[in-house]
């Protein structure tokens, strides 16, 4: 199975610090609306331990712990028939897609996953599909190349089945 760059994990760490940025601010919106207003009565230790353990959950998990584990746990592979993804850190889902499924194929790439030299790829069946985050950007690229030249060779083979049922009818 493969896994997803080393180089995310500091990725989604900066993600969690633009998380922890916005809710900081929202914290500190309602602090001020609270201290000014008074419109809930809930005494201030009560609002400010709420408002911490908040941060805290932000600070220590989605920073650091949920980085690793997440790491650790998404893998994927390609066989020649189906894409194999097993994801989840509590909830583990193992997910099979028939590789003649698949419809769509997206490259995504932010300005700090550009920073990183990461790429996302989503991939799209007519009952969902998947995303596999953060790759190098060659690897991306390559599974792009590959995943389009297969939906390619399968509408190939779709119009050619189509035209062989028109001529038999």
């Amino acid at each position: 199975m493969e896994k997803v760059s080393r180089k995310a994990i500091n990725y989604w760490r900066i993600q969690a610090v633009f998380g922890l940025l916005v809710a900081l601010v929202v914290i500190i919106i309602c602090g001020v609306l609270a201290y000014f207003f008074d419109f809930l009565h809930i005494p201030a230790m009560i609002v400010g331990g709420i408002a911490g353990l908040f941060l805290l959950y932000e600070l220590i998990y989605r920073m650091w712990v949920h980085p690793s584990l997440f790491y650790k746990y998404f893998e994927f592979k390609f066989t020649d028939e189906v894409l194999i993804v097993n994801d989840g850190i509590f909830n583990r889902k193992h997910t099979v897609i028939p590789l003649f499924r698949i419809q769509n194929v997206d490259v995504t790439e932010g300005p700090i996953m550009s920073k990183f030299g990461l790429k996302g790829i989503s991939i799209s069946t007519a009952g969902g599909g998947t995303y596999i985050p953060e790759l190098e950007k060659d690897r991306a690229d390559e599974i792009r190349t590959m995943i389009r030249s297969i939906v390619k060779d399968n509408r190939k083979r779709e119009i050619a089945i189509l035209k062989e049922d028109e001529v038999h009818d």
